[in-house]
This record gives structure tokens, sequence and C-alpha cells, in this order.
């Protein structure tokens, strides 16, 4: 199936709400599909589980989970940026770092729908293999920019705080091997 996983995986996180409703996440290796890990009876061979080993979460699907389950648009109500905000509030970032996150997330969205987009169309034009992995290199690489966005716009306490708090993550988060 041609559906890169930046796709499947922001159409479930939006409705786990996960890592901040105090249960867990199971993430899909190659599809990236994200479940509360109470509907899964077994975990298949190959999973990785966070609360038991989370140094085999590899930090950047951290962010990724982090990115994709709290960014909202820029012209999002104040009560929708409130949701997002309550999201890492554990973080104890100071108002302006708070402010920076929500922005820089704001920019994140911004491009995963623009992303979104191109991938819908290729879809529609029966794009091959090939430019369908460039679309997803796109996107691996705007997590990875956002990523050094952060560290570069906030605080260094508020970005030592906010990669704690994403590090601390990686214990809800279940990756499943599909392969």
């Amino acid at each position: 199936m041609r559906i890169i996983r930046i796709f499947s995986v922001a159409i479930v996180l939006s409705l786990s709400q996960i890592c901040w409703a105090e249960n867990d996440t199971t993430v899909q290796k190659g599809q990236d599909q994200a479940i509360d890990s109470r509907q899964a009876d077994a975990d298949p061979p190959g999973t990785i589980d966070g609360s038991k080993t989370p140094e085999l979460i590899s930090d950047f699907k951290a962010y990724e989970v982090f990115f994709r389950s709290i960014a909202v648009p820029g012209n999002s109500s104040e009560f929708k940026k409130w949701e997002a905000k309550d999201k890492f509030r554990r973080a104890e970032l100071s108002d302006e770092d708070t402010a920076s996150v929500i922005e820089i997330l704001a920019e994140f969205h911004a491009y995963q729908m623009h992303l979104q987009t191109k991938h819908e169309q290729l879809r529609k034009d029966g794009a091959t293999d090939a430019e369908f992995a460039k679309l997803q290199s796109q996107a691996d690489s705007s997590i990875l920019s956002s990523q050094s966005t952060l560290q570069s716009r906030l605080s260094p306490e508020g970005s030592v705080k906010l990669h704690q708090h994403i590090m601390g993550l990686k214990r809800k988060i279940k990756l499943l091997s599909t392969r």
C-alpha cells in the first residue's frame, strides 16, 4: 500500500491523544499507526515496548510522536492552543518558551499539510514508489528541522527541559514490527 507514515499517524494520533492521556501508545514500524495499547491483546514478536526498554525508542521517533500529537494550525482558537500547551505543561517551560514551541509546531503543522496535499496528488497521479520515498524523506527532514529549530529558539534551560520531557515520552511508546 502506498500510504506514507506521516499521514496515517496524524489521523490516528488525533483519536488517541497519545502520551498525555496517561495511557500507552503503540506505533507500528513501517506503517507507524498509533493505537491505545489497551486495545492490543498481545504484542507481536519484534515489539519494542518503551515502558520496558525506552532506550530502544529512537530520539527521532520520540520527537516525531511529540510533534504530530501536539502541532496545531497557527490560526487555531485559543482553546486549541491551550490544549496543545497542556500536553507539555509538565516540561515547566517559561511563557516565552511555551509560546515559541506553539509557534514552531504551527510551522511544522503547515508544512505537514503541504506534504499531505502533495501525497494526495501523488496518489491521484499514480506516482512511483520512488516519488513516495522522496516525499517521506521530506517529512522526516521536517522533523529533524523542527527539532533543530526548537533547540535554537528556546532558552538554553527551556531547550533542556523540553528535551527531557520528550525523552520521558519514550516510556509511553510501543513500536510494533510489521515486517
